[in-house]
């Protein structure tokens, strides 16, 4: 009996501040590689399905992350198990360093040269990667690590237990929301599931321990120009903690700084990068739930 003919399908999005190394193609495995943008991956946009901003966008697009399977020719369940796997995949260049991304993932088949058969768009909300991830492009000291992540994620999404995927699902939902309050919300909540702290004080300890009280919440990603902030695991464990608790509750962000335990006062001034505008410390405590998560996730979930 012969084999059932396979159709190549590609499932891929488009990134931005990706530096490849001037490679036009670089393989991650798993099926996932980098690639710049080919007349190919171009040939799916259509003016009828992506608005005339998003259809421009597309065409200045530099880099896409790309996942490549054959699959039957006739759609099936196997092609959304492919979305669902390519967002796995995705996670893992967020939880090294995340990165602005254009959204909507795109499902299409070969069918010749230079051209794709467009069999879905699934749109998601950009990803909105944080100041200090942005002023640093996703470089080919990042790119060495992803095909490590990518497996240790796919085991990890594959596996039965709860707690590990809640973390790496909720950091993808926290970097999709548009909101930057409810961005720290979702990442705080990531962290609870990652090190099932219970109560303020074990959430800062099960933290320190796991990353370092002393270390920096910011990563030193930006050096020599920007010193990361001299933030510490430490010294914001617990605040993060009420801001979740402030968030989650319903309460007014003032009355954080009447609370009787720990006072915290989350509409102080604090600045990320020198001589930027300076923002509410809520919003820094947002942003830093970020690259908590991504660091517990490496050192913890991902272990």
């Amino acid at each position: 009996m012969e084999d059932e003919p396979r159709s190549c399908v590609w499932t891929f999005t488009g990134l931005y501040n990706v530096d490849m190394g001037g490679h036009d193609e670089v393989d991650l495995g798993e099926g996932f590689f980098l690639s710049k943008s080919t007349p190919s991956l171009l040939s799916v946009r259509s003016r009828v399905d992506l608005s005339g901003m998003q259809f421009d966008e597309m065409g200045a697009l530099r880099c896409f992350l790309i996942h490549r399977k054959p699959l039957p020719p006739i759609r099936g369940p196997e092609r959304d198990k492919k979305i669902n796997h390519f967002q796995n995949g995705l996670m893992a260049l967020q939880v090294l360093k995340p990165l602005r991304t254009f959204g909507i993932i795109f499902q299409a088949s070969e069918v010749g040269n230079d051209r794709l058969n467009l069999e879905r768009g699934c749109a998601r909300p950009p990803i909105d990667p944080g100041e200090w991830a942005g002023i640093r492009s996703f470089d080919t000291e990042f790119i060495a690590q992803v095909p490590a992540i990518i497996e240790r994620i796919m085991r990890v999404m594959g596996g039965t237990a709860a707690e590990p995927k809640n973390a790496i699902n909720l950091l993808q939902l926290g970097l999709e929301h548009f909101h930057p309050v409810l961005k720290g919300l979702l990442c705080v909540m990531g962290l609870e599931a990652a090190l099932d702290g219970k109560g303020r004080n074990d959430f800062r300890k099960r933290l320190c321990e796991c990353l370092g009280e002393s270390t920096h919440v910011f990563p030193d990603w930006n050096s020599p120009s920007y010193q990361p902030p001299a933030y510490t695991v430490g010294r914001i464990a617990v605040d993060l903690y009420i801001l979740r608790n402030t968030i989650a509750h319903g309460i007014n962000l003032r009355e954080a700084a009447q609370d009787k335990k720990t006072p915290v006062d989350l509409l102080k001034k604090v600045q990320v990068v020198q001589n930027s505008p300076s923002r509410a410390y809520c919003l820094f405590l947002s942003e830093a739930a970020i690259y908590l998560l991504c660091a517990v996730i490496r050192k913890k979930v991902l272990a």
